[in-house]
């Protein structure tokens, strides 16, 4: 797992932008799990309320592949963000079974609150560590992402039939602005003025038809 983050960071990849799940089945390899850390990528536990898992349903008979118990994983968080890695760290149930939730006996989505933290928080998780593996590190990964600009309005160009003067009206209306210039219609004709309708009313409405522009 260090080689394959190594070889992102090595590809320009921002570590502060990877996650690395299922994390507590390194907990019994503490080495590695701190490798892992050292790389800048943010490690992911799930797993807690996990007890009722059955030995053996795992895919493979490795040790660390077994949900910990929910004391040892406390423990193990507790101790990680003493140690200064809490702006590192996310908390997650990770629910993959109807299991665990509470309408078939398990701990439901709120377990994390109800129970898990108050267990962290006995082996001495601040106040300030747990909103960050709870919160705001989530959402610092989720800020990476920003708005692209707004399109262009789409945009209808006319002129004046009298003055002759060169307008744009938004095609779409939810899009016009103030300071699109408001025209009159007579027949077929468009105007960006009463003086400039009434000028070629005057006229009687021939064509080709030429009048100078009113004062704006």
């Amino acid at each position: 797992a260090v080689a394959s983050l190594d070889a992102l960071s090595a590809a320009g990849v921002d570590m502060r932008r990877v996650i690395v799940a299922h994390a507590q089945s390194l907990l019994g390899a503490p080495a590695a799990l701190r490798a892992l850390l050292a790389t800048g990528a943010r490690l992911c536990f799930t797993g807690a309320g996990m007890g009722w898992s059955v030995p053996g349903a795992c895919a493979s008979d490795h040790p660390w592949l077994s949900p910990p118990p929910d004391e040892g994983l406390a423990a193990a968080l507790a101790r990680l963000c003493a140690e200064g890695y809490a702006d590192r760290l996310l908390l997650s149930l990770g629910v993959s079974s109807r299991l665990q939730l509470a309408s078939c006996g398990g701990g439901g989505f709120g377990f994390l609150q109800r129970a898990f933290l108050p267990r962290a928080r006995r082996h001495g998780l601040s106040a300030a560590d747990e909103e960050r593996i709870t919160t705001s590190n989530a959402a610092a990964l989720l800020c990476y992402w920003t708005p692209p600009p707004p399109p262009e309005r789409t945009v209808r160009h006319w002129s004046c039939d009298a003055c002759h003067r060169g307008y744009v009206e938004a095609v779409n209306e939810a899009e016009a602005l103030p300071e699109d210039r408001v025209y009159f219609e007579k027949f077929s004709y468009r105007y960006c003025s009463t003086a400039c309708l009434g000028a070629h009313r005057r006229a009687e409405f021939v064509q080709p038809f030429s009048a100078p522009p009113p004062p704006e």
